[in-house]
C-alpha cells in the first residue's frame, strides 16, 4: 500500500516528459534505424517505458529524501516528530507534552529530558527524543490512521523530489530542442513540462513541513491512546 500510493503515483505524476522524450525520439529517428520503423518504435517503448518507471521511483525518492527532506529538517533532530517534543516548541500544550513523556518513560524506560536540562544541552536533549520516537512509530506500526499519513506525507515528499527531477530534465530538453535540434513545437512541449513541475518545487517548504507536522501530531494523538 505504502509502495502503491506514496512512490508510484508521485512517480506517475512525475515521469511525463520521460514518456513524451521516448515517444518524440522514437517517433522522429525511426527511420534512421535498420529495423523497421513500426517495429522499433514498439520495442523500444515496451522496452524503455517499464525501465523508466523503475529508475524513476527510485531516484524520486533518493533526492526527495536526501535532498529536499534533509535541507527542510537537516536530519532527524530536527523533524517534526523530534521538534514537537521539546520544552521551547510551542506546537504542543505542555500537558500534552508531560502526558507523552510519561507514557514514553512507562513503556520504554526512556525519561526525555527536563526543560533545564534541555537548555543545558539541546542536541543530546533531541537525540534523546528521537530514540524514543523510533520506539513509538515501532508500537505504532500497525495503527492504520497513521499509516494513512505517513502515505500522505511520503506522497507529498516523493512527488516534489520527483518533480524536481522532471523540472531539470524539462529544461534541458527545451534547450536542447530549440538550439541543437531547431524542434521549436517540441521546445514549447518540454518549457511547458518546465514550468508545470516548478510549481511544486515553489511550494514545497510549506508542503514538506505542514504534511510532516500533520504526522507527528497523529503519531502522538495515537500513541497516546495506548494502554
Amino acid at each position: 500500500m505504502y509502495y502503491l500510493k506514496a512512490r508510484l503515483f508521485p512517480t506517475i505524476l512525475t515521469v511525463i516528459p520521460f514518456i513524451t522524450g521516448i515517444f518524440l525520439l522514437t517517433e522522429k529517428y525511426s527511420d534512421c534505424i535498420i529495423i523497421s520503423g513500426n517495429y522499433f518504435i514498439l520495442l523500444s517503448r515496451l522496452l524503455f517505458i517499464p525501465a523508466v518507471f523503475f529508475l524513476m521511483v527510485q531516484i524520486n525518492r533518493v533526492v526527495a529524501k536526501e535532498i529536499f527532506q534533509r535541507f527542510y529538517f537537516a536530519d532527524e533532530l530536527n523533524m517534526p516528530t523530534t521538534i514537537m517534543l521539546l520544552w521551547s516548541d510551542r506546537e504542543l500544550t505542555i500537558s500534552m507534552k508531560e502526558k507523552i513523556r510519561k507514557l514514553i518513560e512507562n513503556k520504554f524506560g526512556i525519561k526525555l529530558k527536563d526543560e533545564y536540562s534541555e537548555k543545558q544541552n539541546p542536541e543530546e536533549a533531541k537525540r534523546l527524543i528521537a530514540t524514543a520516537v523510533s520506539q513509538v512509530r515501532n508500537v505504532l506500526r500497525e495503527n492504520k490512521l497513521l499509516l494513512n499519513h505517513n502515505i500522505e506525507y511520503g506522497f507529498v515528499r516523493n512527488l516534489i523530489g520527483g518533480s524536481f527531477v522532471s523540472f531539470l530534465f524539462s529544461l534541458i530538453c527545451a534547450i536542447i530542442c530549440r538550439v541543437l535540434l531547431n524542434e521549436l513545437k517540441y521546445s514549447i512541449i518540454f518549457a511547458f513540462f518546465a514550468i508545470f513541475y516548478l510549481i511544486p518545487i515553489l511550494l514545497s517548504s510549506f508542503l514538506i513541513k505542514k504534511y510532516g507536522k500533520y504526522y507527528a501530531k497523529v503519531l502522538f494523538e495515537q500513541f497516546l491512546t495506548l494502554k
